[in-house]
């Protein structure tokens, strides 16, 4: 698979520290190029080719981490000079990527051809969104977090990760939960979740939060034989 990342650099780093994340941890037998993008954008873009690049690397998935109106606005410029098939644009702020946008640029990738998700949070992104296959083979390597859980005498012994979050925070959540009491997991996940910094923004960092939680329930539920004793 092919894939495009496209982000700003900004102060806050938000698409700098995903794109970071996804490129370390990369599958063997994908191909990843990425595109950074200027921060200054008026209200309102009338010309896209103003603020793109000459050149743009064709890809098959397109993931856009925009923290601006602006580079939001050029979701679908940007799919169709790569010629991508499919995009990913995630939602961590709505006021970097409002409803009315969102539907905006949904319908303009719908008109073309383009199929989308956009997952609000980015870590709620799971398979299931899409019936896009390379949507879908993203979603499988990076979305809603996966973890098996063992523990004995009723604390966490072992967590494997099986799908992280795409900022990464899963991994830090899965170190900080060894030794912690199995009735308190979940509770301290959310809380890890939050301090690794979280990226989102104040309006859907609960959401996030929650999804580690979830996460570490479901896996407490799954409990080996082993991990009774």
């Amino acid at each position: 698979m092919k894939l495009l990342v496209v982000y700003q650099l900004t102060d806050r780093g938000w698409g700098q520290r995903i794109f970071r994340y996804i490129n370390e941890n990369l599958p063997d037998s994908w191909e990843m190029d990425s595109m950074k993008i200027n921060t200054a954008f008026p209200p309102v873009i009338d010309e896209p080719e103003d603020f793109l690049p000459e050149v743009i690397e064709e890809t098959e998935i397109l993931l856009v981490l925009t923290e601006s109106t602006g580079l939001a606005q050029l979701i679908p410029d940007i799919a169709e000079r790569s010629k991508a098939e499919a995009v990913i644009a995630p939602i961590d702020s709505k006021v970097w990527f409002p409803e009315g946008l969102k539907n905006q640029v949904e319908q303009k990738l719908t008109d073309s051809n383009i199929d989308s998700a956009f997952p609000q949070p980015f870590c709620s992104l799971t398979e299931g969104i899409s019936g896009n296959n390379l949507i879908k083979e993203f979603a499988s390597h990076f979305g809603r977090p996966e973890a098996e859980i063992s523990w004995k005498d009723q604390e966490v012994q072992d967590v494997n990760v099986k799908r992280s979050a795409p900022c990464g925070s899963t991994g830090y959540i899965a170190t900080n939960l060894i030794g912690i009491k199995r009735e308190r997991a979940g509770e301290k996940g959310g809380l890890y979740h939050q301090l690794f910094p979280c990226l989102a923004s104040v309006d859907l960092i609960h959401k996030s939060a929650y999804i580690s939680e979830a996460m570490i329930k479901r896996a407490l539920k799954m409990e080996s034989k082993e991990g009774k004793k």
